[in-house]
């Protein structure tokens, strides 16, 4: 016969009021008879897994709160989170990049000669392709800030939202004139300065100590991603029967759908995702847990002034400005010096 003071066995009811989600508190009542103290409980099931932990409870009963884990990435989830994080920011770039190719096609599509309203001057090729680092200096200003006070879930979704919103709309946009197009070509370099705040958030928050590296080159390789996905994109459209509006139509879809299911899936922290378990919550803080004991400040003079950090620096304008120039008038120049079409 049970002891008095023990449950014997607990009987364990989820509340109906509160749905059971993956990841979230989920109050359950613990009946006893006569209990004082509920032990460490465990109980599994084919996909979740609740736990309890010691406490004590009235002569009766208590309400508890349960933690329900979902483990269907077992200790892989970050891999998900930094393979998702890596195509958003892809497709973000990659809506910077459309225009690059498309302009080509843009003027005298199938061979015509005639002239038409994507006959863009020389002058206006100019300010739309300036339009892209336009709209990356103002959105700068505040990116950081933002990911600081709303996280990087929300901000890179609205982001994601607003480049796509510009990409679908270039085609209409450029219906209506040069400075619509300039308009949405400012839209797509502000909204692609998330990338920039994305790639050290989601490494600092998702990465362990030893994989920040894997992180942090993957994720850097969002614009050589974007152009070798754009390039070829926007080329089979220029000489399909679609046409050039096919490609920022297709790209602004994807980035819709990545973004909304960035939000969907994406969460700040590890500790809030429903997938992570406790294994890898362990395994990601571990090693770093003890560098948020004590802040110091930024020695920015020493940093500035520091020759290693001069020539990353350097190295990194001129990699930089090589690449800028290529993704920009690289098929232009092709298209009109060597006569590719």
């Amino acid at each position: 016969m049970a002891s008095p003071h023990q449950c014997s066995p607990p009987q364990i009811h989820l509340s109906k009021r509160d749905p059971i989600r993956a990841g979230n508190d989920v109050p359950a009542l613990i009946v006893c008879k006569s209990a004082t103290r509920v032990q460490q409980t465990s109980l599994t099931m084919p996909v979740f897994s609740l736990k309890t932990s010691s406490r004590n409870i009235g002569e009766c009963s208590r309400v508890l709160t349960l933690k329900m884990t979902c483990t269907i990435f077992g200790n892989y989830t970050r891999f998900v989170i930094l393979a998702l994080s890596t195509v958003c920011l892809t497709l973000v770039s990659s809506n910077t990049l459309t225009l690059n190719f498309t302009i080509i096609c843009m003027g005298s599509e199938n061979g015509s000669n005639s002239t038409s309203i994507y006959d863009y001057s020389q002058n206006q090729r100019g300010w739309l392709f300036s339009a892209i680092a336009i709209g990356t200096l103002l959105g700068t200003l505040p990116i950081t800030e933002l990911f600081s006070r709303f996280g990087m879930r929300r901000v890179m979704t609205i982001y994601g939202l607003l480049s796509a919103t510009a990409t679908l709309l270039s085609p209409l946009a450029a219906s209506y004139g040069f400075i619509w197009m300039f308009v949405m070509r400012v839209l797509q370099g502000f909204a692609f300065t998330a990338t920039f705040a994305a790639n050290g958030a989601v490494t600092m928050n998702w990465a362990t100590l030893a994989g920040s590296g894997l992180f942090v080159g993957l994720l850097s390789c969002h614009v050589q991603l974007a152009s070798m996905f754009t390039m070829p994109l926007a080329s089979a459209f220029c000489i399909s029967s679609v046409g050039w509006t096919g490609a920022f139509y297709l790209q602004g879809a994807m980035t819709l759908l990545i973004s909304l299911l960035l939000f969907y899936f994406f969460r700040d922290s590890p500790k809030d995702h429903r997938y992570v378990t406790e294994t890898e919550l362990k395994m990601i803080d571990a090693e770093k847990s003890h560098t948020a004991e004590k802040r110091y400040r930024t020695p920015y003079l020493a940093i500035l002034s520091d020759l290693p950090t001069i020539g990353l620096c350097l190295s990194w304008v001129g990699e930089s400005f090589v690449f800028q120039i290529f993704f920009q008038y690289g098929p232009v120049y092709l298209n009109k010096v060597y006569r590719h079409s």
